[in-house]
């Protein structure tokens, strides 16, 4: 019963493994095919379609899915999406594969390159790793075949511009056969050249050009100088170099391979002149059209003893288009009538290149101003062109009409024009719904042209003509691509929401900060203010220059107030605009006439006037400067000056590396370094030099204090993005008012900046969203903050500025000075005084009964460092 059942599976084997012989057979036969084919795709996907019974793990049905891989990480093959999926199933059944040969390895290896070209390049250094394993064990670590993983796993990293590490994987392949000795053959050669091609990416020349003649070398030793693969190699090396500006290396290449060709062949050798050919074109790439147009001429004597009439005629209209780019028009026409004799019209690429010579031959003869000959070739090319010719047509007749136009010839300009027109229409009715999108420029210069003949009627229709092109391309542009107008016009309504938007949601939630500020400004108006720093015995000191002898503290009785009342107290500015305008011009032709000497006195001058039309209390102010002390200021100032105008010009002259910049730089930090030295130098000096009722005002703080509390701030400021900067101006703030004396009192500063964090939180994007108005709200708050946290001698200032009030106040002072010119500058700075006069009081009753004197000398150097460099620290 066994030996019957033995028999009969026995008998019956073959009739089963017959159909997997056969398909085995068939899958063999389409490789083969395909391999013949080398990029047929389809050829490959019919071998799949064999595989595929084969099952997941067999090694037929990988190594096929990896050669339709490869190919679909070709751009130019249309796979579908992701293309066709090929590369996953192949990544995902490698695991599934075991046989660890030689074989498997270079699949894995095409695979590493079809994940490399879709840009997986962690796939492909995994691959490329197992490849390489798997030689190592098989011939070797040491093993050529090892190093070439090495190198194509450089490119990888190359390709993630990881330039460093490619370098050192490309470099430790080429050391590891040197280290073993290995001899020089032609992989060894394939694996210098590629490194070469490394250094060629990171743009070392001369490393590249080094490793190119080692390659070279190496394959000048294994190969005969009469090898033809020789001058095959220095032709690829030169064409991968050629790209390089002024490449000498490229040029010796070229001339290598002619010299060779020569030695090897002839001189009347095919390859011989097929090398001088090669060159011209270099040259000729390379803009050095002399020496193209002399290759050329010799690729052509070169051509005619070979009696090759195509590469005769080649050699003859690449010879014209030289002579063009030299200016040697009639020579250049010269050149081309001898290609048309030598050029047989045998197929349609020859028949192309004839329009072409057409074309340049009526371009030459016109600049040669033959205007006969011009008019001829160009109506031979209108005849002899085709619709599917019309772009030589349109290019020929646009050059010819601009040439026109140049010389004033416009009639033949505007013939010429529409004739390209024309033939634009033609080119345009060949495909449907189609339009030029050159066309209305077209119809407009012709319209210029007609113009300028004096054909106004026709100007007129060409730019109607033109309009309803440019409207009908919109619609039809619309029409075809609706989404991306729905697009565009979503975007532009966003875009120009964003403010509005912007305006309306920061500035509801800054109103609501800000409010939320001035109620607490407000409970504390209503407390009373803090008792005043007793007065300590005041040290004696001399009288400061400009006051007068005997000046002693006057003080006035406090105001009384009503009972369940705060008297308030404010400046009252009486000056004119027209006084104050009169005393400007008049320091104005004075300086002129003293070239800038008397400029100091003049600043003085105002200010005098200004002051003395400041009243408080019944009493005016009084500034004691003098233009004597502005100008010995100056005078102090003049080589930190110097320095800062003339560094960065000078330093450049002495030509070493980074001078301009190093120049610019210390230019800059000085700049930001005096900013606060200018700011403290003049605030010092304008409060010293004023006084009240015969009682001087002065400043006694640290410049380098603020100094150093200004760049600290500046730079949390960009450190925090933004959000240090209510920190950065309290601190400044508190540095100059907590510093600030009237006789020996001093005035008093508590605010926090935490108090204005939040509102300058929505203040910000207020600003940017309102194109800078909103600052006039913000700016506004900040000075009703500073003033109701300021005290002196027991009273509390207030400030009743508004935004809007603010707002009304910039746009009028702008209104006043650019439309005069800046001659409204008087009007504009007596309104600002005036406004804020006008909003800033004094409530309470300061105790200034026993404020007595303590004047304190100071020079005008700080108040020079302002003025040279622009800013204007209020008066």
């Amino acid at each position: 019963m066994h030996r019957s059942l033995v028999v009969v599976i026995l008998l019956s084997a073959p009739a089963w493994a017959q159909p997997q012989r056969d398909a085995n057979a068939q899958w063999r036969e389409k490789v083969r095919a395909a391999e013949q084919s080398q990029y047929d795709l389809s050829a490959w996907q019919a071998a799949l379609k064999i595989a595929e019974p084969f099952g997941a793990g067999d090694v037929r049905l990988f190594e096929t899915l990896v050669r339709v891989a490869a190919l679909c990480s070709d751009e130019e093959q249309d796979c579908g999406p992701k293309n066709g999926g090929y590369l996953d199933r192949a990544l995902q059944m490698r695991a599934q594969v075991k046989p660890a040969d030689a074989h498997f390895s270079d699949l894995l290896i095409k695979l590493a390159a079809a994940a490399s070209d879709t840009e997986r390049y962690r796939d492909a250094e995994t691959l490329y790793g197992e490849a390489r394993e798997i030689r190592e064990k098989l011939f070797g670590a040491n093993d050529q075949r090892v190093a070439d993983v090495y190198a194509a796993e450089a490119w990888v990293y190359e390709y993630q511009n990881d330039h460093a590490q490619a370098r050192r994987t490309m470099d430790y392949a080429l050391e590891m056969r040197d280290k073993a000795g290995a001899p020089k053959t032609e992989k060894y050669a394939d694996m210098v050249e590629g490194s070469a091609r490394l250094y060629q990416s990171a743009k070392d020349w001369a490393a590249s050009e080094k490793e190119y003649r080692k390659a070279l070398a190496i394959r000048g030793k294994l190969w005969k100088r009469a090898d033809p693969r020789l001058a095959v190699q220095m032709k690829n090396i030169a064409d991968q170099t050629a790209w390089r500006q002024n490449s000498k290396f490229s040029e010796e290449m070229y001339h290598g391979v002619i010299d060779l060709q020569k030695s090897v062949h002839s001189a009347k050798s095919k390859e011989y002149y097929q090398g001088l050919l090669d060159l011209a074109n270099f040259l000729q790439g390379q803009k050095r059209t002399g020496e193209a147009e002399a290759s050329f001429d010799d690729a052509l004597q070169v051509s005619r003893q070979l009696r090759d009439q195509a590469g005769t005629a080649d050699c003859l209209e690449h010879i014209a288009r030289c002579r063009m780019d030299l200016g040697k028009y009639q020579q250049a026409a010269e050149a081309g009538e001898a290609s048309l004799v030598a050029r047989q019209p045998t197929d349609q690429a020859s028949k192309r290149r004839m329009l072409r010579l057409y074309g340049l031959l009526s371009e030459a003869y016109l600049r040669a101003h033959d205007e006969k000959h011009s008019a001829a070739r160009f109506t031979t090319l209108n005849e002899r062109a085709t619709a599917n010719d019309s772009d030589v047509v349109i290019t020929t007749a646009d050059k010819l009409s601009t040439i026109y136009q140049d010389r004033g010839d416009y009639p033949h300009a505007a013939e010429k024009l529409e004739q390209e027109l024309a033939s634009l229409e033609m080119a345009d009715l060949r495909i449907p719904n189609a339009s030029n999108p050159q066309t209305p420029q077209k119809m407009l210069r012709l319209a210029q042209l007609y113009q300028l003949m004096g054909r106004s009627d026709d100007a007129n229709r060409m730019n109607y003509a033109a309009l309803r092109r440019v409207a009908s391309q919109g619609m039809r542009a619309s029409k075809t691509n609706p989404s991306f107008n729905q697009v565009l016009i979503a975007l532009a309504v966003i875009l120009g929401l964003m403010p509005v938007v912007g305006v309306v949601v920061f500035g509801f939630l800054y109103r609501l900060c800000a409010r939320s500020v001035d109620r607490r400004l407000l409970l504390l108006h209503l407390l009373p203010a803090p008792e005043p720093i007793p007065a300590e015995p005041p040290p004696e000191l001399p009288i400061a220059p400009g006051a007068e002898e005997g000046m002693v503290a006057v003080a006035a009785p406090p105001v009384t107030a009503p009972p369940g009342n705060i008297p308030v107290s404010k400046v009252l500015l009486v000056a004119e605009g027209d006084i104050l305008f009169a005393i400007r011009v008049l320091n104005l032709l004075l300086s002129l006439l003293t070239l800038g000497t008397y400029s100091f006195w003049g600043k003085a001058k105002v200010r005098r006037y200004v002051c003395g039309q400041a009243e408080f209390e019944g009493d005016r102010f009084a500034f004691h400067g003098t233009g004597k002390e502005l100008l010995l200021g100056w005078l102090r100032a003049l080589p930190v000056l110097a320095f800062i105008f003339l560094f960065p010009v000078i330093l450049p002259l002495w030509r070493f590396r980074y001078s301009a910049e190093i120049a610019q730089f210390s230019a800059a930090a000085a700049f930001l370094l005096l900013w606060p030295v200018a700011r403290v130098g003049a605030y010092r000096y304008r409060l010293n030099r004023l006084s009240w009722r015969g009682i001087r005002f002065s400043y006694r703080g640290s410049a380098l204090r603020y100094l150093g509390a200004s760049l600290v701030g500046w730079l949390l400021s960009v450190i925090t993005l933004g959000l240090y900067v209510p920190a950065l101006q309290v601190r400044l703030r508190r540095l100059l008012f907590s510093q600030t004396y009237f006789g020996d009192h001093v005035f008093e500063f508590s605010g926090r900046a935490k108090d204005l964090l939040v509102a300058w939180l929505f203040a910000l994007p207020l600003g940017l969203c309102s194109f800078g108005i909103g600052w006039a709200w913000w700016s506004a708050l900040q000075h009703r903050y500073y003033w109701a946290h300021t005290t002196f001698a027991g009273a509390r200032f207030r400030c009743t500025v508004t935004g809007r009030k603010l707002l009304w106040l910039w746009v009028g002072n702008f209104l006043i000075i650019v439309p005069t010119i800046g001659l409204g500058m008087s009007w504009a700075m007596l309104r600002t005084l005036r406004f804020w006069t006008q909003h800033i009081e004094l409530a309470g009753e300061p105790e200034v009964s026993s404020i007595r004197q303590d004047a304190r000398a100071t020079s005008a150097l700080g108040e020079s460092f302002a003025d040279f460099l622009g800013f204007d620290f209020e008066f």
